[in-house]
């Protein structure tokens, strides 16, 4: 159990380091639209204060979250109890197995929200009926290439079993 702890934590050290870059990154864009480097212009001023006060939202929504995230992380890393934990609800197969249901769901929702959106904004505007159907198109590419990723993942798995 204990090579599976330190593998956790190897992992969590990780994830710090990612957080970490997340969260700079984020400051750093914050930091590029206050100065006004990339300043929002479309044309009209309440277009204009509508998308800059959601950006802020997102950026201090993001920055909250992501600093939780690392705060759970460090102190995961300094209470063993904590971190066993944390293994434990990462690795619990219930968990894993709704993870994949909702993962599997949800693309397949979103997949048809997306082309009603679509059918409903081609009524109404080119740029945002042709901008959906890209991200449907990107959206199941990815869901094509994660598919082939894992099918071969998993049989190259079972052929090293054998």
């Amino acid at each position: 159990m204990t090579k599976q702890i330190d593998k956790m934590r190897m992992d969590i050290e990780s994830r710090i380091k990612r957080t970490i870059g997340i969260v700079s990154g984020l400051l750093a864009l914050f930091f590029c639209y206050q100065s006004n480097i990339f300043p929002i212009e479309l044309g009209d001023e309440r277009a204009n204060s509508y998308v800059s006060g959601f950006q802020i939202g997102i950026y201090i929504t993001l920055m909250l979250l992501y600093l939780a995230k690392l705060a759970k992380y460090r102190r995961a890393l300094k209470d063993e109890a904590l971190l066993k934990q944390l293994y434990y609800q990462e690795n619990d197969e219930r968990v894993v197995y709704v993870n994949q249901q909702v993962g599997k769901s949800a693309m397949s929702i979103n997949t048809v929200i997306l082309l009603f959106a679509a059918l409903v904004a081609g009524y109404y505007n080119i740029t945002v009926f042709v901008t959906i159907l890209v991200i449907i198109f990107v959206e199941n590419i990815i869901q094509f290439i994660l598919e082939k990723y894992y099918t071969n993942r998993v049989s190259v798995g079972k052929t090293e079993e054998e």
